[in-house]
């Protein structure tokens, strides 16, 4: 028997079948929370905007036309889903620290990095603004493409990777400043 794919999944979740759409969650919820949590910055709105995320994709799930990959389409839905819910709450966006543990791995070429380093990337990627952290995060934690990036947040290809460009300038200028000062 052949393993569906995951367009499979989607036409049977348009064709009705629920337990399709739960493949769906299942493989979406952590990336779907993470995103909302860099933009909600709290553990319990978090949970409550995924799992509006989620509803809002299973009621719409008929619009999803396959021209971009489901998960970018899910990941426009968490972040407009959680920038609506800022601003009904008008909290300010607080830059959530990316976390490297899921970025690096041992078995990776990373034996360059060492502990403080990654400490004081970390450091200086809490003090990104939003947008910035948000950028880095969905590049390198979340591996979106440029493309995908300014389809979730609605800028143009161009605008995604100067700031792309921009913020990894900034990060490697602070993290420079700081060897030289330390050095």
């Amino acid at each position: 028997m052949k393993a569906l794919s995951e367009s499979d999944y989607i036409v049977a979740t348009v064709n009705g079948d629920s337990n399709a759409f739960s493949f769906l969650v299942n493989t979406y919820k952590d990336m779907v929370y993470t995103l909302v949590y860099k933009i909600v910055a709290d553990r319990d709105d978090a949970d409550d905007v995924s799992q509006d995320v989620f509803i809002k994709a299973y009621t719409h799930i008929g619009s999803f036309k396959f021209g971009s990959k489901f998960s970018t389409w899910l990941y426009t839905i968490a972040y407009n889903e959680a920038i609506n819910f800022v601003n009904r709450k008008k909290v300010t966006f607080v830059p959530i620290p990316v976390t490297m543990s899921s970025e690096i791995d041992s078995s990776d070429n990373t034996s360059q990095f060492t502990d403080e380093m990654i400490l004081r990337l970390k450091n200086e990627i809490s003090k990104l603004k939003h947008e910035e952290s948000l950028i880095i995060s969905l590049f390198y934690q979340l591996n979106n493409s440029i493309e995908e990036i300014a389809e979730i947040t609605g800028n143009s290809v161009s605008n995604v990777k100067v700031k792309l460009f921009r913020t990894r300038k900034k990060l490697l200028d602070k993290l420079t400043s700081q060897n030289n000062y330390h050095g």
